[in-house]
């Protein structure tokens, strides 16, 4: 028995089916996670490695050059990179997609381990984080002291770091939480050189008195027969005053303490971060989500927690900086209000082809169900919400009615001749055209499939949208085929006497539509005579307007990866000169801040300033002090006058002007696609041995890329003028003295960096460490440093005798990538597609005369996006030969397909000049159109042919039968073309927030689709015909 037969004769286990994909369906939609947009990040991780008190060049040296050695050899490994800044080592670490991300960070962990005793002895622990969508935050929080509080924000830190921190940990959904600003509480034990000399004593046994008056040790356990006991010895500095008071040294007459040589205060670390909140110094909380977490669910778990907080802690002033949640909820409303304009839009124009409501709304059926059954789908596999689901979703609306738009009309056409057996014919006319809407279907699906397992970033983005659009049309075919049947046969009626009399006033307004439709079905006849007498012509005139279009309009709209989208998020970077204080660097955020608050549109701002190792979503610690991060939320596109590149440009041209700014970029949220790459323009100037000659070369390139258009913020990734003293140990006189190059280091290290000797322990918090360090007017200048006494066997020496002190220029940091040092010179593209400013560079780069040994590698965007295309044609091609294949298995004929592919060259001059018309790049998403496309505009010949074979089946001759398919065809081909170009129209006109990324998809699939419909239904005929005469001949002249 046939599929449609039997939902004809169990019309009820029918409904039992609908209903179960509806009640699934809907508790999917109510239950699935929702976020902006879907992970697509490869996996990678952090390294993070901390020296303390070690110059960048050591640092590079001893630590990132022997660890990257060790994890080149990793498996899966496609790019390593690492920034090495004083104190820090960055290693980044990239696998490939098919890696598991714990997988990653176990082999990199057994990396570690292998080589850890390569590395220096005094490094702190190696850190490894995971770097995935989960580590940027949902939401960013600013705690700040009121005025009256009388805290001070080392205060503040400490109560972040332990109290509230905690309480946040405990909300459902976070996963961790990062903290920033500085400011961290720290035990300050400042010495006195003059006081020291003075008693006879060195930093050295001060830094020991500290570590033995606070201990507690374990002793071990006390056994008896009944009981265990452990026992430990403790003596812990309970306040200030016991450091003070601590006995450093014991003569016959008295004690010498810590504070006749030192001043004891409860201050901070050495500020090397600051954090401001909306203009405000504070201290900054990052809430992250768990890996595939719900990020609605951890923002709103936090935002319900804040007044709890605030009531907890009514001496802090809490502020949001930042939010995903406001983007999400307007961007996820604005998807589904354009899914509904879609569905109604389709409505319209199904009622007004079909001009019957009892018919219409048997095509409906396909719209609710289809979608119910794609999204029960989506919630098995755990997919989420999210722009790519959504928009196809909203692709889908048109299409899911299409194969039910066939049946209903071909129903409806059967009844008028045979109304007296009303299951036999709605049996006859499914099974007319059920080989056409399935292989209809499977075409789709077939060019849908192969992105699937494209690779790289075109499957992770675009795996979500294939599997919506065919979860979508398989529910759609089932919807046709096993529940339209018997809903047509209970609704749908062929009563006799005039349709005008029978027709309600919405179907008599409908009428003029219909008849209009049968005039341009009558005039497509009259066009197919005419082309059927004149094939050459038409078929030469169709191939001139491929070409001439593939000539010029390519050139003219230009490539990208992704569009550019207004997502209502910038982001500013600006650095200034390595000898700038952490202070003048905030005193020139404080100026940029203010003339980014006077723009309106400004709802928030986090400014990040310096970094601190460990807390990754703030940056991975290679960021100097000198460099800052704002990221500043606007209200969303459809709340302001200006667009996000207008409001950049006057940022942009005003920050400028504030002197003392070596470097700035000002860019969107969104315009690097990949997390992995620093800029859409990323030259790397590598290889060679020279660093000086890396910046030449650097100096040389940005000077010509000056000038581009569309090119801006051309800024290099380091600079040679960091300032550096110099100390170098005469290795012959230290052994005259009685001592070593590492004992001076050592001495040295306590002197200016001073070192961490024990910790204070405060009741309910972690340890705040204990730091022994000379006073500030001992080691401040170069000049003053020379006198500092070195401990040695024959007593204190002054260290210009043991050594010679210089003050020279160094970089402000060291990069790396694949082994090799490099600088990076990044910059953004604005106005201009990035395919033509490429071209530009490709021609400054070609004509530089390099040196020896260095060479220039583009990568960032520019990269990603020709990996990117070249996945896509891969394709698109292997979707084309499998096409090619299933239409041959399909029509049993190795010419049928040929006529019936014409269509998708006729169709891509729409595409074409669609992204034109609407000043959309080609990109991934018009590729994934253009694929789309391929699988869609196909249909049309289908029905076509098959309904042409089908004619000659019945005795008809060619030219008669092609005419019939025409007429008879023409109704339901157009109704399935507009249908579905409307359905696709709010996603082309960009309706809702966050549509820009995927319109170039719709755009070039709808227009697409229109030019190769009104074509194909000229053209396939005239190309089905001189390949049945070709193939005649080919039979008369070989039998």
């Amino acid at each position: 028995m046939n599929p449609h037969g039997w939902a004809l004769k169990n019309p009820w286990a029918v409904l039992v089916g609908s209903l179960i994909v509806a009640v699934m369906g809907m508790r999917a939609f109510l239950t699935m996670p929702v976020e902006y947009f879907p992970d697509t990040n490869p996996p990678q991780a952090a390294v993070i490695i901390v020296q303390p008190g070690a110059a960048a060049v050591d640092v590079n040296r001893r630590i990132t050059e022997v660890v990257e050695k060790e994890l080149s050899s990793l498996s899966g490994l496609t790019k390593l990179s690492s920034t090495s800044r004083d104190e820090v080592a960055s290693i980044n670490v990239q696998f490939g997609y098919e890696k598991r991300i714990g997988e990653a960070v176990t082999d990199i962990q057994n990396a570690l381990s292998r080589i850890r005793a390569d590395l220096p002895e005094d490094i702190l622990e190696p850190r490894i984080y995971r770097i995935t969508d989960a580590t940027r935050p949902v939401i960013t929080l600013s705690v700040r002291p009121k005025p009256d509080a009388g805290l001070s924000l080392g205060q503040v830190r400490l109560l972040v770091d332990n109290d509230i921190k905690d309480e946040l940990l405990q909300l459902p959904n976070v996963a961790d939480v990062d903290t920033f600003g500085g400011h961290k509480l720290q035990v300050n034990v400042w010495l006195d050189r003059d006081r020291l000399e003075a008693y006879g004593l060195t930093s050295q046994d001060v830094v020991t008195a500290v570590a033995e008056y606070n201990i507690t040790a374990p002793a071990g356990f006390i056994e008896s027969a009944d009981t265990e006991r452990l026992v430990k010895t403790v003596g812990e500095f309970r306040d200030l005053w016991d450091v003070e008071n601590t006995v450093v040294k014991q003569t016959r007459d008295a004690y010498v303490r810590i504070k006749d040589v030192a001043r004891v205060e409860l201050g901070i670390e050495d500020l090397r971060s600051l954090y401001h909140g909306n203009g405000k110094e504070a201290i900054g909380i990052n809430v992250l989500r768990a890996e595939g977490g719900n990020v609605m669910g951890a923002i709103q778990a936090v935002k319900k927690a804040l007044p709890t907080l605030m009531e907890n802690y009514p001496q802090l002033a809490f502020e949001i900086t930042n939010d995903q949640q406001p983007l999400i909820e307007r961007n996820t409303s604005g998807m589904r209000s354009s899914l509904y304009m879609s569905i109604m839009l389709t409505v319209i124009i199904i009622f007004l082809f079909l001009a019957d409501l009892r018919t219409s709304a048997v095509s409906l059926v396909s719209i609710p169900l289809s979608f119910l059954f794609a999204l029960s789908l989506l919630g098995l596999t755990g997919q989420t919400l999210n722009v790519v689901t959504l928009s196809g979703l909203i692709i889908a609306t048109g299409m899911v009615v299409d194969a039910t738009v066939v049946v209903v009309e071909n129903i409806h056409r059967h009844q008028r001749l045979c109304p007296e057996e009303p299951i036999r014919c709605v049996e006859g006319a499914v099974g007319e055209i059920l080989l056409s809407i399935s292989a209809g279907l499977l075409t789709t699906v077939v060019m849908l499939v192969p992105i699937m397992f494209a690779g790289g970033y075109v499957e992770q983005v675009m795996r979500r949208f294939t599997l919506t659009l065919c979860y979508a049309l398989v529910g759609s075919l089932l919807v046709a085929v096993y529940v339209v049947p018997p809903v047509a046969l209970r609704l749908i009626r062929h009563p006799s006497g005039p349709r005008q009399k029978r027709a309600n006033l919405l179907e008599r307004m409908a009428i003029p539509f219909n008849r209009a439709v049968e005039k341009l079905g009558n005039g497509y006849v009259a066009l197919v005579r005419q082309a059927l007498r004149r094939r050459w012509l038409f078929l030469g005139l169709a191939m001139a307007a491929f070409l001439v279009t593939m000539r010029i309009v390519p050139q003219l709209i230009g490539r990208d990866l992704m569009p550019p989208m207004d997502s209502g998020f910038v982001n500013v970077l600006f650095e200034l000169p390595p000898s700038a204080t952490v202070r003048q660097v905030e005193k020139t955020l404080k100026t940029v801040e203010g003339i980014v608050q006077k723009e309106p549109s400004v709802r928030m701002i986090s400014s990040v300033v310096g970094s601190e190792p460990g807390e990754v979503s703030f940056g991975a610690g290679a960021q100097t002090a000198q460099k800052v991060t704002m990221v500043v939320t606007l209200t969303t596109r459809d709340q302001r006058d200006r667009t996000i590149w207008e409001i950049q440009d006057a940022w942009r041209k005003e920050i400028a002007t504030i002197p003392g700014l070596r470097s700035l970029q000002v860019y969107e949220y969104g315009a690097t696609v990949m997390s992995t790459s620093r800029a859409p323009v990323d030259l790397v100037v590598m290889g060679g041995h020279s660093p000086s000659l890396l910046w030449r070369t650097a100096v040389e390139l940005r000077r010509r890329l000056e000038g581009i258009p569309g090119l801006t913020d051309v800024v290099p990734g380091w600079w040679p003028d960091k300032e550096e003293v110099r100390v170098e140990v005469d290795p012959r006189i230290v052994r005259v003295y009685g001592t070593t190059p590492g004992q001076v280091a050592r001495s040295l290290r306590l002197a200016v960096g001073g070192i961490p000797a024990s910790g204070l322990r405060l009741s309910g918090f972690l340890d705040v460490p204990i730091r022994v360090a000379y006073a500030d007017p001992w080691v401040k200048d170069p000049k003053v440093l020379e006198s500092l006494p070195i401990p040695t066997s024959q007593g204190p020496v002054p260290l210009r005798t043991l050594a010679r002190v210089q003050e020279e220029t160094t970089q402000t940091l060291i990069t790396r990538e694949d082994l090799t040092q490099t600088l990076n010179i990044t910059a953004f593209n604005t106005g201009r597609p990035l395919s033509h400013v490429l071209a530009r560079i490709k021609d400054v780069v070609t004509g530089m005369a390099l040196p020896g040994g260095v060479r220039i590698k583009m990568s960032g965007t520019a990269a990603d996006m020709q990996e990117s295309m070249q996945r896509v044609m891969r394709a698109l091609l292997l979707g084309v030969t499998l096409l090619v294949v299933l239409l041959i298995g399909t029509f049993r004929s190795f010419l049928v397909p040929f006529p019936i592919l014409v269509a998708i060259p006729l169709a891509t001059i729409g595409s074409m000049w669609g992204l034109l018309v609407f000043a959309k790049p080609m990109c991934m998403p018009a590729m994934m159109g253009m694929v789309l496309l391929a699988g869609v505009v196909i249909n049309n010949s289908i029905f076509l042919i098959d309904f042409i074979r089908q004619s000659l089946a019945q005795g008809l001759s060619r030219q008669e039968a092609m005419e019939e398919a025409v007429r008879l065809r023409l109704r339901p081909v157009l109704m399935t073309t507009v249908s579905t170009f409307v359905g696709m129209l709010p996603m082309i006109l960009e309706t809702a927030v966050g549509l820009e990324r995927m319109s170039p998809l719709a755009t070039a699939a709808g227009f697409g689709l229109l030019a190769g419909t009104f074509m194909t239904l000229v053209i396939t005929p005239v190309t089905y015909s001189l390949l049945d005469d070709a193939a005649q001949w080919i039979k008369k002249r070989w039998g």
